[in-house]
């Protein structure tokens, strides 16, 4: 029984590494090499550093939204539902497009 509980923990914890809590729910992390290809792109673009927390939150609410909405996220056929849903979450207009501006990158 200790190896079967020593083995379901293990198998959580490595599950749980891919996740982050935000309130009561758990978020998908960034796979690192995404995040880094992805701030790599804020770093060379006309981003202004302090916006990059920013297009890295909006990153992680979209692969977020993609995976709980079984939407592809490497189809730009899922930022509409995206930003459709931002807008649900009464979103202002510039955090919308704030959102759509980061996922294009």
């Amino acid at each position: 029984m200790l190896f079967l509980t020593f083995c379901i923990s293990c198998h959580v914890e490595s599950y749980l590494e891919n996740y982050y809590t935000s309130g009561d729910h758990l978020m998908l992390n960034i796979p690192p090499a995404l995040r880094t290809q992805f701030e790599t792109c804020l770093r060379n673009t006309a981003i202004p550093k302090h916006a990059h927390a920013a297009y890295i939150k909006w990153l992680r609410y979209y692969l977020d939204f993609c995976q709980k909405y079984h939407f592809p996220h490497t189809r730009r056929e899922s930022l509409p539902h995206f930003l459709h849903k931002l807008q649900e979450k009464k979103q202002t207009q510039g955090q919308q497009q704030q959102a759509s501006h980061a996922i294009s990158l």
